[in-house]
């Protein structure tokens, strides 16, 4: 997701970082490659760069988790990229693909971490044409990564083994996404397009990576991001974003789109409010706004039907932007500031929270959030900065009874 304060300009696209404050913390973080050469695709043959292959271990369903209370568990400081994303890969295990400039083109690694985050198989190249970071999901038993090419209007949908062999890889006709999930038996991919007026660009693939209606475009004029996406049920998603102003001013709004393409009615969240971002979260109960901006916290809960607010509870601001997740039906909240995480654990009620935290290990905090949720444990990735080299961090929360 890119923020307002990460407008790149189209005409830096050779060679450059596109810099990120603290400010764009739930940023995608934003690379700009040169531009894509004729034998782009022929460059992009995954490799698999050490530990061996090994068998998928199937999820066992050992009913009801108990969650008194969150741990940090296990913690992984990668070799180097940038703008991890992480997805759950069954059992304990987690994928993560991130980027990196390689002195010219942007290249798409992937990762599979197991409980206590350690390799199991990885770096594995998935591409080398980027033109920004990637994203990942996994499907029938498979990885999917997304990533948009130069030029910004085809991107690549490349599917993988769990350990990264490649299976196929085809260019889609779309914007690069900044939010690409599993829908059905495809996927929902969300664009955050920058043109003279920003919109959100919307859009169902099936199965093999065909569009099945066509995009539908939320207009959120010359700023935007912060904004979200979750499956409401098999056929639609919730979509929150705010709109135009510049932080401090901005509306938040909550929308759904079908996955034939039929977009509304949108609903403004609160006239009277600002929100800088709006992501929503699914618990047992309904979902769940986490609303933030520079004034304060908010957590809605919305009916699952028809998404009007059933329970606003306010919080003190958080000073970064969140990411979030739940775990055992417990909302997570997590944020960086002043060289620590913060992980705020809302429980099941979310009327308070309890703050864990966990100490950056180096100085410097780069753009890029992302989080998993397993079961009974949460993954968060980041990207931290060791002098002028960006590495992955990922920290991993578990349920304690």
């Amino acid at each position: 997701m890119i923020s307002d304060g990460t407008r790149c300009g189209w005409a830096l696209r050779r060679r450059r970082w596109c810099a990120l404050a603290l400010s764009v913390w739930l940023a995608s973080g934003c690379y700009l490659s040169h531009e894509r050469g004729a034998d782009a695709g022929a460059r992009d043959a995954a490799r698999i760069e050490d530990a061996p292959a090994r068998p998928d271990v199937p999820e066992i369903d050992a009913g009801p988790i108990e969650c008194g209370s969150l741990r940090v568990t296990a913690t992984a400081l990668l070799d180097e990229g940038v703008t991890p994303r992480l997805a759950a890969l069954g059992g304990s295990d987690v994928g993560v693909v991130y980027v990196r400039t390689g002195g010219s083109a942007i290249r798409v690694f992937y990762e599979r971490r197991d409980r206590a985050l350690g390799r199991v198989t990885g770096p594995v190249t998935i591409g080398t044409d980027s033109f920004s970071w990637a994203e990942l999901a996994v499907a029938r038993g498979e990885v999917w990564v997304a990533y948009g090419l130069a030029g910004d209007r085809e991107s690549v949908l490349a599917r993988a083994t769990l350990d990264g062999a490649p299976l196929s890889r085809r260019i889609v006709p779309r914007y690069h996404p900044s939010i690409f999930q599993v829908a059905g038996e495809g996927f929902f991919w969300a664009a955050f397009a920058m043109r003279t007026d920003n919109a959100l660009e919307l859009s169902h693939l099936d199965a093999d990576g065909s569009e099945t209606h066509p995009v539908v475009t939320i207009p959120l004029g010359r700023y935007g991001s912060g904004h979200g996406a979750i499956a409401r049920d098999a056929s639609s998603h919730v979509v929150t974003y705010p709109r135009e102003g510049p932080r401090g001013v901005r509306h938040g709004y909550v929308n759904q789109l079908t996955d034939r393409g039929e977009l509304g009615p949108e609903r403004l969240l609160d006239p009277a409010a600002s929100d800088d971002t709006v992501v929503p979260v699914r618990t047992s109960r309904g979902l769940v706004l986490v609303r933030s901006s520079d004034d304060e916290l908010v957590l809605e809960r919305l009916d699952p039907v028809s998404l009007e607010t059933r329970e606003r509870l306010p919080h003190p601001a958080l000073g970064a932007r969140p990411v979030a997740g739940v775990v055992a039906d417990r909302v997570v909240v997590v944020h960086a500031t002043s060289g620590t995480l913060s992980i705020d654990d809302f429980g099941t009620d979310l009327a308070g929270f309890e703050r864990h935290r966990e100490a950056i290990p180096v100085p410097g905090l780069g753009g890029g959030a992302s989080i998993a949720e397993l079961p009974g444990a949460l993954v968060f990735g980041i990207t931290v900065n060791e002098g002028a080299t960006p590495r992955p961090w990922l920290v991993r929360v578990e349920c304690a009874p």
